[in-house]
């Protein structure tokens, strides 16, 4: 046995590598990252080393108050967020607010700068602690960055001279010109996506000091910059230059970005609320003339209960009851458990911190309405009655009520009748108590309510009560942990309930967090969470899949471009239309759902799909690899090709691969014509157009020498569009492509689909639709494709035969 008490000397592991060896820098961050997501815990509790492993736990918060400093990215001049002042010394609002916080959390701050272009990876290998500088919040920018809560508003303006005010007067005025932008940000995906300025020539620089200076020397006709930053230039010496119009896409709110996973978000924020109630951050703003966008942040409308709660950068999750496996303490001491881990999850997807909050149980209605906390998210029973009080998420747990007793107490109470004589407790405030005071024979026994989940187990093992009324996941729990002296009394089962989140009734939040426990059923994440906590009987009868949820609603919301004839389209009648639009409806018929088309922007389609605006892409979608790392694809039900098409004037002179190789090619953006290019055609002088009218209009009237695109869409523009002047160049092979339908990763969807497609197939109903729009030839080549398959697997099995007999 190990003397305790007595201990000789303390020492520490490390790993030891060569001296000087740059391999001890990302060995440590390999270790942080570890020691932050739990890795090292789970891997010191398998080997029972938890005791001696503890004391060397930390976190980022940790890593970063140890050192006794912040790193701070920044990009540099990005007035008046940061700059130089006249006697050289670093200033502007971002500086200033990073320095108060430094301060409040007693570390000292350190501004690097960096490469904006390589700040993700600055975070992620170390080299600073944050990124605060103008840090605009995006989804995308979600899956790699941790962000504090919201602090300011932004939005993009063009910015044009004084001088140009004549000839530029609006967007449109724009379209032919050359613009600058910097290079990854905010104001070059609006330059992008934007009608008119999509079409102006792009030039990228390295920050906006430098997109503004090429404005400035004539270089470009208008730069699109932050309306901060404009306002900065306006006033402080570059006269000439004028805001010519808001972007209305263009609006953004700037946040603190810390590594994935970080809780130095927690602490940052706790500052970043108190500055804002006792008026320091406003004292700031007004310093730089930025209070009017550092109002429209701060003040919430009361619209959006999902804005508020991002804003803060954390949910506060309202907790009461305590027990395994729902809510309880480990071993570290970190509160844990099914719910726990499950909230957690969510808002890791939300990028945002859950916060959890002790409250009185019976006191939670008060506690949410009044903001002091923002959901209710521990065992929580959906009935009508709270309907009144809370807006529920989708359930995520089953359950049922239960009563259990002293083992040695089984003979005593079988059923329901035994039990009138007995003393019998609950929970204060919860179901349970409930369902004692309105059960005909539980109502008449001497009933104790406990104040907690702890007290009530110890009653009932000391013989204080002879039953408890509870859930039947935390009776599970209670016994499988040591309390085996204990039993639920088998055939009583009083309720059947649903466990789920709960918000404010007018809260739009559930709605969000809906798509997210569905995504995280599909890719088997709460699955997980579920085994780890034994807990998958209770799961698994709510466990819905993408095809449920889809059936569910009675409808299936199809993404389309509603420019992609003969695919979807509208006719002269204001029809929408297409192969594709009767065969979705036929298929929407025979899963007797409803079929819901919705045109979107194709350059778009993954993300409507990932946040569920749509159920599926079904509209001339190119199944590439590419693709396939973000959806899942039904069976191919027609073959296509990428063609070149050249004005008939010019068919001696582009007949070949070489004969256009570095001529002006164009396609639309987004589409597998784009990536042909790309691949053909690497010299070429390439521009991107976002319907398909503007493409053949461009080539029809020689803005362009030629264009890449479906010869589905080449073929009915051509012979149904006034574009008899242009023409498919047959000689030129690019690229075969296919159709398929587009569903969600892990989507069972597909497999529904199939079969549907394989009988429409077979009973010639997709043979019928495709003479229709004239596309025989194509859909008759995926036929022969298949065909083709089956008759050589059918002639190898022939050789084998004759090989073996």
């Amino acid at each position: 046995m190990i003397v305790k008490g007595i201990s000789l000397q303390e020492d520490q592991y490390k790993v030891g590598f060569r001296s000087g060896s740059d391999m001890s820098k990302k060995v440590n961050n390999l270790i942080l990252d570890m020691l932050m997501d739990g890795t090292l815990a789970t891997i010191a509790k398998k080997y029972d080393l938890v005791d001696i492993f503890t004391p060397l736990r930390t976190s980022d918060a940790g890593y970063i108050m140890e050192k006794g400093k912040l790193i701070v990215g920044y990009e540099g001049t990005l007035p008046p967020l940061s700059y130089y002042d006249k006697d050289d010394q670093l200033i502007g609002f971002d500086i200033d607010f990073a320095k108060v916080v430094c301060q409040e959390l007693g570390i000292d701050v350190e501004f690097q700068i960096i490469n904006w272009s390589q700040k993700e990876t600055e975070l992620k290998n170390r080299n600073i602690d944050c990124i605060w500088n103008g840090l605009t919040v995006t989804e995308e920018r979600r899956e790699n960055i941790k962000f504090s809560r919201i602090y300011m508003s932004n939005k993009q303006v063009v910015v044009i001279k004084k001088s140009d005010a004549s000839k530029y007067t609006d967007l449109k005025s724009l379209s032919q010109s050359n613009i600058s932008v910097e290079f990854d940000t905010t104001g070059e995906s609006i330059a992008k996506m934007d009608q008119y300025l999509s079409k102006a020539n792009h030039i990228a620089y390295s920050s906006q000091n430098e997109a503004i200076l090429a404005l400035k020397n004539g270089v470009v006709d208008a730069a699109v910059i932050d309306y901060t930053s404009a306002i900065s230039n306006i006033s402080n010496g570059n006269g000439d230059i004028r805001i010519l119009e808001e972007l209305m896409n263009g609006k953004e709110t700037y946040a603190i970005g810390f590594r994935l996973n970080s809780d130095m978000t927690i602490k940052i924020n706790q500052i970043i609320s108190n500055m804002i109630n006792d008026g320091s951050l406003a004292l700031i703003a007004e310093k730089y003339d930025l209070i009017e966008l550092y109002n429209l942040t701060i003040k919430n409308n009361g619209k959006s209960d999902y804005k508020y709660i991002m804003s803060k950068g954390e949910m506060i999750i309202g907790i009461g009851v305590e027990g395994i496996p729902m809510v309880y303490y480990d071993e570290y001491g970190d509160l844990t458990g099914y719910d726990i881990e499950l909230a957690k999850a969510i808002c890791s997807k939300l990028g945002i911190d859950a916060t959890f909050k002790r409250i009185e149980w019976d006191k939670k209605e008060t506690e949410l309405s009044s903001k002091n906390i923002d959901c209710v998210w521990n065992s929580l029973t959906v009935t009508e009655e709270r309907n009144k009080y809370f807006k529920f998420t989708d359930p995520y747990l089953s359950n049922k009520q239960i009563i259990v007793i002293r083992k040695s107490d089984e003979s005593k109470f079988k059923d329901m009748e035994s039990l009138k004589e007995a003393t019998i407790s609950a929970v204060l405030g919860t179901i349970s108590e409930d369902l004692i005071k309105n059960d005909p024979y539980l109502s008449k026994a001497n009933y104790v309510s406990s104040p907690t989940q702890e007290e009530a187990i110890n009653e009932l093992i000391n013989k204080g009560i002879d039953a408890l009324v509870i859930d039947y996941s935390l009776a599970k729990g209670i016994i499988d942990n040591s309390n085996h002296e204990l039993t639920i009394i088998q055939g009583i089962q009083l309720q059947d309930e649903l466990y789920a989140g709960g918000f404010r009734v007018d809260s739009d939040m559930p709605d969000k967090i809906n798509d997210m426990i569905m995504d995280m059923i599909l890719d088997d994440t709460i699955t997980e969470i579920a085994k780890n906590y034994n807990l998958i009987d209770l799961f698994t009868p709510v466990k819905i899949t993408d095809a449920s949820y889809i059936i569910n609603k009675g409808k299936m919301v199809i993404g389309y471009d509603k420019t992609l004839a003969p695919m979807t389209y509208v006719d002269k009648k204001g029809q929408l239309t297409g192969f594709d639009i009767e065969f979705a409806k036929a298929v929407c018929k025979e899963l007797d759902i409803d079929a819901e088309f919705n045109a979107i922007d194709w350059n778009m389609k993954e993300n409507e799909l990932k946040k569920r605006s749509i159920d599926c892409i079904w509209g001339g979608l190119s199944v590439t690899e590419k693709l396939r790392e973000k959806i899942k694809f039904s069976r191919v039900y027609m073959n296509n090709k990428q063609v070149v098409v050249i004005r008939k004037a010019n068919v001696l002179k582009y007949n070949n691969i070489e004969s256009i190789s570095e001529k002006k090619i164009s396609s639309k953006t987004g589409t597998l014509g784009e990536e042909a290019i790309l691949t053909h055609f690497p010299l070429s002088d390439y521009k991107g157009y976002l319907t398909f009218d503007e493409l053949f209009m461009a080539l029809d009237k020689g803005e362009v020498d030629a264009i890449v695109t479906d010869y589905t869409i080449a073929k009915h523009k051509i012979n149904n569009d006034d574009f008899d002047e242009l023409m498919i160049v047959e000689k030129i092979i690019l690229m075969d492509d296919q159709y398929a339908v587009g569903f969600r990763h892990g989507s069972d969807m597909s497999k529904k689909i199939n079969v549907i497609i394989n009988n429409m197939i077979e009973d010639g109903t997709l043979n019928e639709i495709a003479k229709k729009y004239d596309l025989l030839n194509l859909y008759k080549s995926e036929q022969k494709t298949n065909i083709t398959i089956v008759v050589y697997l059918l002639m190898a099995l022939y050789f084998v035969l004759i090989i073996v007999f």
